[in-house]
């Protein structure tokens, strides 16, 4: 069920998870996000 929680954020605001992918470019986790969009 958080898969899908997550899934439905994402598709509302992919622009912001970009910035912040940008802004945390060293952490792990914000390159597979970066993978996902």
């Amino acid at each position: 069920m958080e898969n899908t929680n997550e899934n439905e954020d994402k598709n509302e605001h992919p622009r912001v998870e970009i910035e912040y992918c940008n802004i945390c470019n060293s952490k792990p986790q914000c390159l597979q996000l970066a993978t996902i969009i």
